[in-house]
């Protein structure tokens, strides 16, 4: 009774992470699997019954929330995801059940692991087994894995499939994936290039880069609070793209190169939006794709080269990659046949309805009669790329994490990793919350970005830095252990 008690005493208090119309779209998107008197009703109460419901049909419990967890990250909820998973991962540790991705990878359990031995260390590792079922539990069709230190490859394994029809195997080396958010971390490595070369600061205007005298990029409520790039960088500059506006941005094959990065950023940051936080610039963090893209724009201002033109030959050409199987355009690569593709389970086909409508211009298609709850999603889009679109092999990005993890290698300075490294704002940042109001009492939790690079303690007190990335059919996870650099 204490563990179901618990439970639903944390969804009271998720209930304050969700505004009316999270609600709304929450409600849409469970569809028929709540009676649709309930799903017209998106008050408080109208969602509590809701949740009511789904305890009924036991598709919530104490001991599994993964359904629910799943529904608030298609709406963009992240908070609200990010409480019961941290509750899941906290009885999963009690009880010993797999739920998650990041529990998969990092989970403490021996009888799960195996031992892989490097230079006399040994390292635990999950067995394959272990792997292969929590995969399937979490309908991921495959993934690539690999751990590494800053001098070896301690552990590299795939797993399933890139793509389920026709089948086709994952492939460490071939097999090539949209990085999503992991994209970020390249920007702050050529930002702090630029930093080096004293052609850049992080903390002037970033108008004075720009060079658009009649497109100044600054609040409209506080036009002197300058939008710089370590603002950018840490997700400080108060800028916010509501995701009803950012589902528009996705476009099917390369459609939405048709428009620059500089026609993009200018059109969503700009002092006639309202894409804006009712707060100054450097006082609050609220996670941002376009001020992201923002920063990689300045990179091509200053470079005079086109963004992933500079991450191929200044970043990865260096490291050793081979930046012919890198790009952001489908027409980047010479075959998509090494594409991971996109796959969206459903826990019940009526759900095919809700994708096409809230991202109309995308094609979602049942993959077979075999597999119908599976949908296909064809390859896409969108203007903020270098935030999000980065592609290339999970050894080709363990090759860039071990240049970070050597302290920059040879293609940043030392000085450099520790900046990006370092929480901006000392951790006096707080994220910010659209439903608090300035009067709440309510403790805010405090922004853990340094540039673009993010701190994550788990619950048993590790710490981690790196960065995960998540997009339609898409999730990565790419961390280390500062203490052993692992």
């Amino acid at each position: 009774m204490s563990g179901q008690f618990d439970f639903r005493a944390l969804l009271i208090k998720v209930q304050d992470l969700l505004s009316d119309r999270d609600r709304v779209r929450l409600h849409f998107l469970l569809g028929d699997d709540i009676p649709r008197n309930l799903r017209d009703n998106s008050s408080l109460s109208g969602t509590l019954s809701v949740l009511e419901s789904l305890f009924d049909k036991d598709m919530i419990s104490d001991q599994d929330c993964d359904y629910l967890i799943e529904a608030f990250k298609k709406i963009h909820c992240y908070d609200a995801a990010k409480r019961l998973q941290e509750y899941q991962r906290a009885h999963t540790q009690r009880n010993g059940r797999n739920c998650s991705l990041q529990d998969i990878l990092i989970d403490d359990n021996e009888d799960d692991r195996i031992i892989v031995t490097v230079d006399g260390n040994n390292l635990n590792c999950p067995n394959q087994q272990f792997i292969d079922e929590s995969l399937e539990k979490v309908h991921i069709p495959g993934t690539a894995i690999v751990v590494v230190n800053a001098t070896h490859i301690l552990y590299q394994h795939v797993f399933g499939y890139q793509s389920l029809l026709p089948k086709r195997p994952m492939n460490i080396d071939k097999s090539i994936f949209p990085l999503a958010s992991i994209s970020k971390t390249f920007i702050a490595v050529a930002v702090m290039q630029l930093v080096e070369k004293e052609l850049v600061d992080l903390d002037t205007d970033i108008n004075q880069y720009l060079l658009e005298p009649y497109k100044r990029i600054y609040h409209p409520q506080y036009p002197f609070h300058a939008i710089t790039l370590r603002k950018l960088l840490s997700h400080s500059a108060s800028i916010a793209i509501n995701s009803t506006e950012q589902n528009t941005q996705y476009r099917p094959g390369d459609t939405a190169f048709e428009e620059t990065l500089a026609e993009f950023c200018f059109k969503y940051i700009n002092p006639n939006t309202s894409n804006w936080l009712p707060k100054p610039p450097g006082s609050v963090a609220s996670y941002s794709n376009e001020g992201s893209s923002m920063a990689a724009l300045v990179v091509e201002r200053i470079a005079n080269i086109s963004y992933i033109q500079y991450v191929k030959e200044r970043i990865l050409k260096p490291l050793g990659v081979d930046v012919s199987k890198v790009g952001v355009r489908l027409a980047d690569f010479e075959n998509t046949e090494d594409f991971v593709k996109h796959y969206v389970y459903v826990f019940n086909t009526s759900y095919l309805e809700g994708w096409q409508k809230e991202i109309p211009q995308l094609n979602f298609t049942p993959i077979s009669d075999n597999l119908p709850n599976w949908l296909h999603v064809s390859n896409f889009g969108f203007g903020s790329f270098p935030a999000g679109l980065l592609r290339m092999s999970a050894k080709a990005l363990s090759i860039y994490l071990r240049m970070f993890m050597n302290n920059g290698s040879s293609i940043v300075h030392p000085r450099s990793i520790t900046e990006m490294r370092t929480i901006v704002g000392s951790g006096n940042i707080p994220m910010y919350n659209i439903n608090q109001n300035n009067h709440s009492t309510q403790q805010q939790s405090a922004s853990q970005f340094g540039l673009s690079w993010y701190w994550q303690t788990m619950d048993d007190g590790r710490r981690y830095l790196g960065h995960s990335g998540s997009m339609l059919g898409i999730a990565h996870l790419m961390l280390f252990v500062i203490v052993s650099w692992i």
